[in-house]
């Protein structure tokens, strides 16, 4: 499941690209972004069915690392907030006394990592498709307005996502 979500976040990623590329052009074709195929323009998945992905994903993320942490004999006292490392691997945010082995445990799983990214992968392209989406409406009722607020609908700046687990 995690490679065919990270393939779908690509492909997902590769339409916010391109309908960016068609709305900043000089001469939009509204077909096109209706259609999803005329000018080579790949059909996008909603950021709605993007962010179900994502929930999806996220579910099975918190599913497979409580199970790794019980197996290890780790229990949760108190809420854990994981996220991603700059390296791709997960950390603890905040003093865990089991920091060090939280990370060795879940960052020895491959599967484990995988869904890590590909859940973040998919939030961070239902986050952008969500942006491009209010982009599109913004210009289909102002133009100039939507050009003038470019940056903020474009930007990639974003912060590191986190998750949390808790026991149940």
């Amino acid at each position: 499941m995690a490679q065919a979500a990270t393939t779908a976040s690509q492909a997902a990623l590769r339409g916010v690209q391109g309908a960016f590329d068609l709305l900043l052009r000089d001469d939009p074709e509204p077909e096109a972004v209706a259609e999803g195929e005329k000018g080579g323009v790949p059909e996008t998945n909603s950021a709605v069915e993007l962010q179900k992905q994502a929930d999806a994903l996220l579910e099975d993320f918190r599913e497979q690392a409580m199970a790794r942490l019980a197996a290890a004999g780790i229990t949760l006292d108190a809420p854990l907030v994981l996220e991603a490392d700059r390296l791709g691997g997960v950390r603890v945010v905040g003093g865990h006394p089991q920091a060090g082995a939280i990370e060795r445990i879940l960052s020895e799983d491959p599967q484990l990592v995988k869904t890590f990214e590909a859940w973040q992968g998919t939030h961070r392209a239902a986050d952008r498709q969500r942006r491009a989406e209010q982009w599109e409406r913004l210009y289909a009722l102002d133009p100039t307005a939507a050009q003038a607020q470019d940056a903020q609908f474009s930007s990639l700046d974003e912060p590191p996502l986190r998750v949390t687990l808790a026991s149940v």
